[in-house]
């Protein structure tokens, strides 16, 4: 029976020796998890490999990465590990540290080739991970901003640009600087046809409203049910905030949508309520609202 025994260890590949051996693997990834660099990199030197994943799919940089151990963050890349390895989710190292907000491991991979556009499984780029973070300062915002090549109108698979994140989650800092981004579009709708500024609305954010209103948002566009973000709000307040606006804004809008539609100069000469140099020309924007509800929206056009 015993000969039997051990021929089937034999067999299978086990032994006492290998049942009891530590796990090289498991070690390597809890000395990076405990943060212990000495132990890091012992491992190494005994051969653990760099860029094989745990058993989440984490590489061992993705694990330095989100428990902030920066030393073994640098020791890892130093030593060749791939800066854009994702785990199974499509989670780069670069969309943890966004999401964790440690600036400084930002920085040291972008300058080591880190893709400022990679896209996880939903579609989200590392700017859309600074904006979803709970909470933290806007440095890794500006930051990404900065960097060259980064798409800052890039969307989730359901339609979602960081804007329109920054929108939905009440960020108001964040907004701000996205506002003030060369190339920012404003009007991008997710796949609900809700632009930031139906967003905003519907939201009742009043402050995120005259953001967006003052950047050239279209107070026209309208969601997938034609609704436009003055139809979403149920607080009077925030329809002051558009009637306002409408008042005084009205015939730019009007002017803009009809030169789109082919209006000439000469055409928009029979209508004198499109003129700016005196307030006596414009119309009451009640009118100038029917007049693009009923003659000028995208679907009397097709």
């Amino acid at each position: 029976m015993k000969k039997i025994n051990v021929a089937i260890a034999l067999y299978t590949g086990f032994t006492i020796l290998s049942v009891y051996a530590p796990n090289p693997s498991k070690n390597f990834f809890n000395a990076i998890r405990s943060g212990n660099i000495a132990q890091v990199q012992r491992e190494l030197f005994a051969g653990a490999n760099i860029n094989t994943p745990d058993k989440h799919t984490i590489t061992p940089l993705g694990l330095a990465v989100y428990y902030r151990h920066e030393p073994i963050v640098h020791l890892l890349i130093e030593r060749g590990a791939n800066v854009n390895a994702a785990s199974a989710d499509g989670y780069t190292p670069l969309h943890t540290a966004s999401k964790k907000d440690n600036l400084e491991i930002v920085k040291l991979l972008l300058k080591k080739g880190a893709n400022v556009n990679a896209e996880t499984r939903q579609g989200s780029s590392p700017l859309h991970c600074a904006i979803e973070k709970e909470k933290g300062n806007t440095e890794i915002i500006e930051w990404l901003l900065a960097y060259s090549g980064i798409d800052i109108n890039t969307t989730d698979i359901y339609g979602w640009t960081p804007l329109n994140t920054a929108t939905r989650e009440n960020k108001k800092e964040e907004i701000k600087l996205l506002l003030t981004t060369a190339n920012i579009e404003i009007d991008i709708p997710n796949q609900g046809g809700y632009t930031p500024l139906h967003v905003a609305a519907n939201n009742d954010d009043a402050e995120i409203i005259e953001l967006l209103l003052q950047s050239g948002a279209d107070i026209f566009a309208q969601d997938r049910n034609e609704k436009t973000p003055i139809e979403l709000t149920k607080d009077n307040r925030i329809k002051n905030v558009f009637r306002n606006y409408i008042k005084n804004n009205i015939h730019k809008h009007i002017k803009n949508k009809m030169m789109k539609r082919g209006f000439t100069a000469f055409s928009m000469a029979r209508y004198p309520h499109l003129g700016e140099k005196s307030p006596a020309n414009i119309l009451p924007p009640e009118i100038f609202y029917y007049i693009y509800k009923n003659f000028l929206k995208p679907s009397l056009h097709k």
